[in-house]
């Protein structure tokens, strides 16, 4: 049982991965283009129109995900920001 459990999880990390909203997005697309393909509708425009689906996904997870959290703005995030700032003459 211990190695189905483990299989199992290998495949929803390779799957879903980190972002489970790419994995939602990705399986509404095929799932369309599985079911215009079904109904006998698909034709050489079927490939680029999933391929433009795809990035579509990717874009809006990509911009959604670099916003700034509601109530913060950019200085605030930039002050708050843990990263070491370089210091521009280290001899000073």
């Amino acid at each position: 049982m211990r190695y189905l459990v483990g299989f199992g999880r290998f495949w929803y990390e390779f799957i879903v991965g980190d972002d489970w909203r790419i994995a939602a997005g990705v399986t509404v697309v095929l799932a369309a283009g599985a079911v215009v393909e079904a109904m006998g509708l698909g034709g050489a425009w079927l490939a680029p129109t999933l391929a433009v689906g795809f990035a579509a996904v990717f874009t809006v997870t990509l911009i959604v995900a670099a916003r700034p959290a509601p109530g913060t703005s950019r200085t605030t995030r930039a002050m708050t920001d843990p990263a070491p700032r370089a210091d521009p003459d280290p001899l000073a």
